[in-house]
């Protein structure tokens, strides 16, 4: 039952809003809690640290979202203690995919690699080692080192290629094939490859809206729409950049990443053209989506 319970909730993540999800997982995280304190055999103790590893590996992952960063860091403190206890090597190199994305945020690239490469280290035959060698690929991209990038892109494809196909592939902590495109259009945006990018975004597209009436991952659709605008705007296309950047912020699930992706559009719009009207609007919602976050 409490494995169950773990699971959805980690299926949740990409459509349900934070701050609902995040409550539950508390909740939860509680009643784990209370059953560690109680008389458990050794075995039944493992298994508690571990779902209460996953759980609060997930609760970091959402106060980042919200913007409550030294709750997300004491999250992320807690579930690599609890990795560390239960001997989990892919919960625990988990832990470190958190740092790493955290210190892509930061701009802290150089830290990026470093926290990928321990992760991978513990773990690389696992979802955590895929996901890790695209931390060291972005870490790689924007300090501009295509070839490096390149290298852990082909990384993080080899060792999808020898994992199982996932039942539930929106499980956040499980890495499908179709987020291997994400990752990369966002690589290649970064190095300034327009067309691999521009490629890789529109499959990402497709994959998102390939159900009709249905987002199936509305934070990867997002923040790949800022990449395509990154590419239209690099093309003087102002208006198609704009309109995707007020498409990405209309989204209603975005992660702790997505507004940075934002501003990285704003900024490119209002470098190169501040005084036209529709680069000024898309700054305003912008900036109006920044204050209601904080």
């Amino acid at each position: 039952m409490i494995d169950r319970t773990v699971d959805r909730f980690c299926r949740d993540y990409p459509t349900t809003a934070p701050a609902v999800l995040v409550r539950r997982v508390e909740l939860r995280l509680q009643y784990l809690a209370k059953l560690l304190r109680g008389k458990v055999t050794l075995a039944q103790h493992r298994h508690l640290l571990v779902d209460s590893g996953w759980l609060a590996t997930l609760l970091a992952c959402l106060q980042f979202d919200l913007g409550d960063r030294d709750g997300a860091e004491a999250s992320q403190a807690a579930a690599y203690t609890f990795a560390h206890e239960a001997e989990h090597e892919e919960l625990l190199a988990w832990t470190h995919e958190l740092l790493a994305w955290w210190a892509l945020v930061d701009h802290r690239y150089d830290e990026v690699i470093e926290h990928a490469r321990t992760g991978l280290a513990i773990a690389p035959h696992t979802s955590a080692g895929v996901q890790l060698a695209v931390q060291e690929a972005k870490g790689w991209s924007r300090l501009g080192d295509a070839k490096r990038a390149d290298e852990a892109l082909r990384m993080a494809g080899t060792a999808l290629s020898r994992l199982p196909r996932p039942e539930h592939p929106e499980h956040h902590f499980v890495f499908d094939a179709s987020k291997l495109s994400f990752y990369a259009a966002t690589c290649y945006t970064w190095l300034g490859d327009r067309q691999h990018a521009r490629d890789q975004a529109e499959q990402v597209i497709h994959q998102c809206l390939e159900i009709p009436g249905q987002v199936r991952w509305p934070i990867r659709l997002a923040e790949t729409r800022i990449d395509l605008g990154l590419v239209a705007a690099g093309e003087g296309e102002i208006d198609e950049a704009c309109e995707l950047g007020r498409q990405a912020l209309a989204s209603e699930r975005k992660s702790g990443s997505t507004l940075g992706r934002v501003a990285e559009l704003d900024a490119v719009l209002m470098r190169g053209h501040p005084d036209v009207a529709e680069v000024v609007d898309l700054h305003e919602q912008f900036q109006a989506a920044r204050r209601a976050l904080t």
